[in-house]
């Protein structure tokens, strides 16, 4: 009962509130992930751990836009802005849970190296960080991109139904490519289909669904705002 007075004092909370501690949030990973490096430094001098820490971040970012990653986020902000809920955190819980199996794998590994544990330990923080600030900024947008479509009850429906259309593709292309994957591996398949397949990056095929999904948004607001300019000028100029 406790949590779920919680839960509803949070929702009643300003947005602009809320997305502020959720990016104090991500901010707080940045700056676990600085101090483990400054501390890394100065105990060893190594300038390699800046490298790894740079890629791991990258790695981060780039691993945000898996299209398992923007189906799941958006799917989820989605069905809470058609309740009428703010959902400006979905990108970074989803993208908390997500990363806490690469700092646990970090905290095994600390745990049996003659490594400084804090460099080892900025690696996983570093992922972390990347990923939760683009995971939270692509819930963010989606929820904004969301809400600014739906004011029109007619046109909610309309842009669901496409929504929804690019949604069920998703997961169904994600089925496929993992599927083949699998097969390709176990099986040994030497075939084109299933060899490009398994070589796809999901990560490109991501950012292609994010392009996707904002020229779908651009193309509705572009209509949106056709039609009410349209209506404006027939109301300032009736016929006959």
């Amino acid at each position: 009962m406790k949590a779920l007075l919680n839960h509803h004092e949070r929702e009643a909370l300003p947005t602009a509130r809320r997305l502020a501690v959720t990016f104090a949030a991500v901010a707080a990973l940045h700056v676990v992930m600085l101090a483990l490096l400054a501390v890394s430094l100065r105990t060893n001098h190594n300038p390699v751990v800046l490298g790894l820490l740079i890629t791991a971040y990258l790695a981060g970012v780039k691993h945000s836009y898996d299209w398992d990653h923007i189906a799941a986020i958006d799917n989820s902000t989605r069905r809470f802005a058609a309740q009428g809920r703010s959902p400006v955190s979905v990108g970074f819980a989803f993208s908390m849970g997500h990363s806490m199996v690469v700092v646990l794998a970090g905290v095994l590994v600390v745990s049996g190296a003659g490594i400084s544990p804090a460099a080892l330990m900025a690696l996983p923080f570093g992922f972390m960080a990347a990923m939760t600030l683009c995971d939270t900024v692509n819930g963010v947008a989606m929820m904004k991109m969301y809400g600014s479509a739906v004011v029109d009850p007619r046109r909610r429906i309309g842009f669901n139904m496409v929504i929804t259309g690019v949604s069920a593709a998703s997961a169904l292309f994600i089925s496929v490519i993992t599927i083949a994957g699998v097969l390709h591996v176990m099986l040994g398949l030497t075939d084109p289909v299933t060899t490009f397949l398994a070589e796809l990056d999901l990560g490109h095929a991501g950012l292609a669904l994010v392009a996707l999904l904002l020229f779908i948004w651009a193309a509705h607001t572009w209509v949106r705002r056709t039609g009410e300019a349209a209506s404006a000028t027939t109301r300032r100029n009736p016929p006959g």
